[in-house]
C-alpha cells in the first residue's frame, strides 16, 4: 500500500513573481495584421499560424515564453514569420526564469497563403535544437503544409 507521503509531486509549475513578457516591437503590430514588417526582440509568447503547432499554451499552469527575435512579414494573401527564440525555464522563486541555454527553436513559418480563392495553407520549416537530447540519428528539423 502507498501513503500520502509516497505521492510524487505532480510537477505543477510554481512562479512566484516573473516578467513574463518584455520586448520591443518594430513596425506594425503583431496582433492586428496589417501589410508590411514588423520586428520582436525579447521575452515574449510565440504562436505560429493557429497554435497547433507552436502555442502559448498553458504548460502545467505557467504560460510559455521564449527569449530571442521573431521578423514577420503580413500581406493580404498570408503572413511569414522568421523566428530564432529559446524557451524559458520556469523556476520557482521571484525574477529567476531564464533562457534554456541547451535549447533552440529556429525557422520559417508561413501561415495563410491564400494560393487561389478556394485553397488556403500553411507551409513551415523548423529546427528544435536540444543538445541535451537524444533522438538517435533522427534529425532535429519538422516542415510540413
Amino acid at each position: 500500500m502507498s501513503s500520502p507521503a509516497d505521492i510524487r509531486d505532480p510537477g505543477i509549475d510554481k512562479d512566484i513573481a516573473d516578467g513574463h513578457e518584455g520586448f520591443v516591437e518594430l513596425g506594425g503590430n503583431l496582433h492586428d495584421p496589417h501589410p508590411g514588417w514588423d520586428v520582436i526582440v525579447g521575452r515574449q509568447e510565440v504562436v505560429l499560424g493557429t497554435g497547433r503547432l507552436l502555442d502559448d499554451n498553458e504548460g502545467v499552469n505557467v504560460r510559455s515564453a521564449f527569449d530571442g527575435i521573431r521578423v514577420g512579414y503580413d500581406k493580404p494573401k498570408g503572413r511569414v514569420d522568421l523566428i530564432a527564440v529559446k524557451p524559458v525555464e520556469i523556476n520557482p522563486g521571484a525574477w529567476d526564469d531564464v533562457p534554456n541555454p541547451g535549447i533552440t527553436l529556429w525557422g520559417l513559418y508561413a501561415s495563410n497563403l491564400r494560393w487561389s480563392p478556394r485553397f488556403l495553407s500553411d507551409v513551415y520549416f523548423l529546427d528544435y535544437d536540444a543538445k541535451s537530447a537524444t533522438y538517435g540519428s533522427h534529425p532535429h528539423e519538422s516542415s510540413g503544409a
